[in-house]
């Protein structure tokens, strides 16, 4: 899985290429059958007590953040 994020909505919509001014990790998972992936855009910047940044857990004063399109999308690795 590829996240992508960047200051603007539309810099980085792409599964591919530069995201100039923002982030791009990768991240391993396996998807298996009738697996519902939801969840919640929010800034991981690790404001308040207790708070990690980029730990991928929203803590109680992590913002959501509106205005985000997340997609799913799966691709066969070639052999």
């Amino acid at each position: 899985m590829r996240l992508r994020v960047c200051s603007s909505t539309g810099d980085c919509n792409t599964a591919s290429g530069m995201a100039s001014d923002g982030e791009v990790e990768d991240h391993r998972f396996e998807l298996l059958n009738r697996i519902i992936l939801q969840g919640v855009v929010f800034e991981d910047n690790g404001v308040g007590a207790g708070a990690i940044a980029h730990d991928g857990i929203q803590s109680n004063n992590e913002k959501g953040i509106a205005g985000y399109i997340v997609q799913a999308i799966y691709k066969v690795q070639e052999r």
